[in-house]
């Protein structure tokens, strides 16, 4: 995993608004120029808060992880990082203060760059490379190499990286950033699915936790399907507590700003008709009932939803189903499989 790399980039070829120049000596593979001096104002205030970042985490070895003070300063360092990953995207945006287009294309071209090189060396080392995104690369047929890597890495990139996880089993999805992984001692481990989303159902989120962590302990698609099918099972019995139904989203901008009909939005209306309070911020949770029409026609408030009214059949193929089959279906398994039970099929049931 490389280590701040898009601001120890802005940094190392000193990427800024008042840098850009056509006679600037960094020239990025985007083709755009940044002068080698005097620093930028992005790099001074990114070498700041990186500063800032690695103080407040010498602090925290010094504490109880379980203390107040160390989930305050906990907090702190991660709105420090957010902050610092953010600069380069928020000089691309339209909107910005400092826009400057040129600054986030030559940032990520530069990262591009440094992802294809370091994918070269490893091959070179003998390692086989099987996933990479933005700042990060898996490696196999690393034992004895990965020095020799991190040191080329920090001699020759100028950059730093270190090794962040060693998984026994890990398991790749079609999208990007979104994988699972069973570590050396047995934690798993799960990056951008369903299970660790707030957006969906309580029940689709355990049903795929519970997929993954079948398929990652025991390596076995048919016991995975199995774990899979007893979730589908307890949505085709109505064998599910209506909290396990709530979907949350969060109201992000004021409720006049929204143009798109959403599920969330058209709640949060009916609740502000009604007296409620509601601000950017909160968040709305509602269960999806029977009718026609689109989806948005078709919610409540999670606390005046009935079981009676329930759209089963939603929750089966829209939540619990699709959360189960992004994990299974790149191994072979399709969604009808699913749907097989027992002795009574989905079509019985319906």
């Amino acid at each position: 995993d490389f280590r701040s790399m898009y601001p120890s980039l802005m940094i190392k070829y000193n990427i800024s608004f008042d840098t850009l120049s056509e006679d600037g000596e960094n020239i990025s593979p985007s083709n755009y120029r940044f002068r080698k001096e005097p620093e930028g104002f992005l790099p001074y205030a990114l070498k700041t808060l990186i500063s800032e970042r690695r103080r407040i985490l010498e602090k925290l070895k010094m504490l109880n992880p379980e203390s107040t003070e160390a989930r305050v300063l906990d907090a702190r360092q991660k709105a420090v990082k957010v902050i610092s990953n953010a600069v380069y995207g928020y000089t691309g945006w339209v909107g910005a203060r400092w826009y400057t287009r040129e600054v986030a294309e030559a940032t990520t071209s530069w990262g591009r760059q440094v992802i294809l090189e370091s994918i070269k060396k490893a091959e070179e080392l003998g390692m086989k490379v099987i996933y990479s995104d933005t700042d990060s690369l898996f490696l196999q047929n690393y034992v004895g190499k990965l020095d020799s890597f991190l040191k080329w890495i920090e001699g020759d990139l100028g950059l730093e990286a270190k090794v962040d996880k060693i998984y026994k089993r890990v398991l790749f999805t079609e999208a990007k950033k979104k994988y699972a992984g069973i570590t050396e001692d047995s934690r798993i481990d799960i990056v951008g699915l369903e299970a660790v989303r707030g957006d969906w159902c309580m029940i689709a989120r355990e049903a795929q936790r519970e997929t993954i962590k079948t398929l990652l302990v025991d390596g076995d698609v048919q016991e995975a399907l199995k774990t899979s099918r007893r979730y589908a099972r307890k949505i085709m019995d109505g064998d599910i507590e209506l909290k396990q139904l709530i979907i949350w989203k969060q109201i992000t901008r004021p409720l006049d700003e929204y143009e798109a009909t959403q599920p969330h939005i058209v709640v949060a209306r009916q609740l502000l008709q009604e007296g409620w309070k509601i601000q950017p911020g909160d968040k709305i949770g509602y269960i999806i009932v029977r009718g026609g029409g689109p989806l948005y026609r078709r919610v409540k408030p999670y606390f005046k939803a009935r079981r009676d009214e329930v759209d089963w059949e939603y929750y089966l193929d829209k939540q619990v189903i699709q959360a189960c089959i992004r994990i299974l279906e790149p191994l072979g398994v399709k969604a009808e499989e699913l749907k097989k039970t027992g002795e009574v099929s989905l079509t019985d049931f319906l």
